[in-house]
């Protein structure tokens, strides 16, 4: 065990644990966007395949069946590869002036929403893996992994962070 892993009752390390599950849940989300653009593209050659399928009859009584049912799988396609689209990227911002974190996601309109936003002195204590943070609020929730260039601006964080857990 290394001096910055943390260990739960039982002796197991939870850094690890909960890195991978930040990753599983971004796999997650991929293979529900991709599930869904699936879907989407079946729905629309099912619909295609309604009207050019051999054998496929004109016949009026069928012809109002098939158009309201093709409206119906449209619109069930159109709702899945709507859905299917990514996130806008979410960003960690360090506000050395107010003393916080905070997760923002820019929207289209190019104004950014604030997830979540936490003061320095609401983290549970931090220490460096190398080049990077695993950042919890006090609850021990893992909010975000934050990799770091520049060492010296890594220990300038490092320090505020201390001195704002030290004021309490």
């Amino acid at each position: 065990m290394t001096a910055t892993e943390h260990v739960d009752g039982a002796g197991r390390s939870t850094d690890g644990d909960a890195v991978r599950r930040l990753r599983s849940s971004a796999l997650r989300a991929r293979l529900q966007r991709g599930a869904l653009a699936l879907g989407g593209g079946g729905l629309l050659l099912a619909t295609l395949a309604l009207w050019l399928a051999p054998g496929a009859s004109w016949e009026s009584d069928l012809l109002l069946f098939k158009a309201a049912l093709s409206l119906t799988l449209c619109l069930a396609a159109a709702g899945l590869l709507a859905g299917c689209g990514q996130n806008a990227p979410v960003r960690m911002e360090i506000d050395t002036g107010r003393r916080e974190l905070r997760q923002v996601r820019l929207r289209g309109n190019g104004m950014a929403e604030i997830l979540w936003r936490c003061r320095y002195a609401d983290l549970a204590p931090v220490e460096p893996t190398g080049n990077a943070l695993l950042l919890r609020d006090r609850a021990g929730t893992v909010r975000a992994e934050v990799v770091f260039d520049d060492p010296g601006i890594l220990s300038d964080l490092l320090s505020d962070l201390r001195e704002a857990r030290q004021r309490g």
